[in-house]
């Protein structure tokens, strides 16, 4: 029986975990998977990459509380941006509250990519999986 998958659904390729983690640096923007008064809930956050950790900020307060100390799945990308190279990284670990320092600081300092705006999560992440593929040439041409 013949492959029923398109030539383009056959050129995603995993990413390494190093290939990950550089996609992962990359964005600023993402999606948190977690729960919110028991139901599963994705949030859009606003993310920085510093050190080993994650930092992260939900750009919404409807979902409800997001609780610390869970375990979550952060995803980031771009596919679907037609710009000729479509990638997706996904982060699972533990979700972490960040503790305000004395006098109202945050014990994690962003840098100035993010305006210097606190972060109110950390996620360290204990496994990355990405894939990305490169449109082909027919694709690229009918944009």
């Amino acid at each position: 029986m013949p492959d029923q998958q398109s030539a383009a659904e056959r050129r995603f390729g995993a990413l390494s975990e190093e290939q990950c983690l550089e996609y992962l640096c990359s964005a600023r923007l993402g999606h948190l998977a977690t729960t919110s008064r028991a139901m599963p809930v994705v949030v859009p956050v606003r993310l920085e990459v510093v050190g080993a950790e994650v930092m992260l900020e939900p750009l919404i307060e409807e979902v409800g509380k997001i609780a610390g100390d869970v375990v979550v799945a952060l995803g980031v990308g771009n596919v679907g941006a037609g710009d000729g190279a479509e990638w997706m990284v996904h982060a699972i670990g533990v979700l972490a509250a960040i503790a305000a320092a004395p006098h109202g600081q945050p014990s994690r300092t962003p840098s100035a990519a993010c305006d210097g705006r606190p972060f109110s999560f950390a996620l360290r992440p204990r496994a990355l999986t990405g894939w990305r593929r490169e449109a082909a040439r027919s694709q690229l041409e009918a944009c």
